[in-house]
């Protein structure tokens, strides 16, 4: 069944959808209304700070970056041969799978775009294993965490499309290419 609604129906349902981000704060806001945070600040069509929620440098009523995290890798948590996952701690993890002429590689990445309160998204792989191709079982760890590499993240959105629109056509693009490249960085400096 659809439902119609004219523009002026649209543009009342906004204004109380930011009312209530306005009085309660966006996290409650989203609570009280029961729907996750992407959806509320697609509702409420808001700009969002590039940044990741803190007391002491967003207010309540703002919407951040790192808010919209979680819902945005539930929506799609693949990216070619990686899984994303993002921990309550704020921690966006990669885990890719990549294969040469000789070996397996399971990659853990960490690259969380506004880490620590920073407009930049830090690449830093902090495990491979390799299993070699004609022995599986010969597999090898390496827990690392020097292979840091960084680039820019924007400081607001206009709104959650052009947020999406970056974390899906940017951040993800950027982040698979520093993965290979630190890979093979990795192959060449310790293999």
């Amino acid at each position: 069944m659809k439902v119609i609604i004219t523009e002026e129906q649209l543009n009342k349902f906004t204004t109380k959808i930011r009312q209530l981000i306005d009085n309660q704060g966006f996290i409650e806001a989203s609570e009280m209304m029961g729907i996750n945070k992407l959806k509320l600040a697609e509702m409420s069509n808001l700009p969002i700070k590039g940044d990741i929620r803190d007391s002491r440098f967003t207010d309540d009523n703002e919407i951040v970056a790192s808010d919209l995290l979680s819902d945005l890798v539930k929506k799609d948590d693949k990216y070619k041969t990686c899984n994303l996952e993002y921990f309550i701690d704020g921690v966006l993890l990669w885990e890719c799978r990549f294969k040469d002429e000789e070996n397996y590689y399971y990659v853990g990445v960490d690259a969380t775009p506004y880490w620590a309160g920073y407009e930049k998204t830090q690449v830093s792989i902090t495990n491979i294993h390799i299993a070699p191709i004609d022995s599986p079982e010969d597999k090898e760890e390496y827990v690392i965490n020097i292979y840091d590499e960084e680039f820019d993240c924007p400081k607001s959105f206009e709104n959650v499309s052009e947020f999406v629109d970056w974390f899906e056509n940017e951040y993800k693009p950027k982040t698979y290419n520093y993965i290979k490249t630190l890979l093979d960085r990795f192959k060449k400096e310790q293999l």
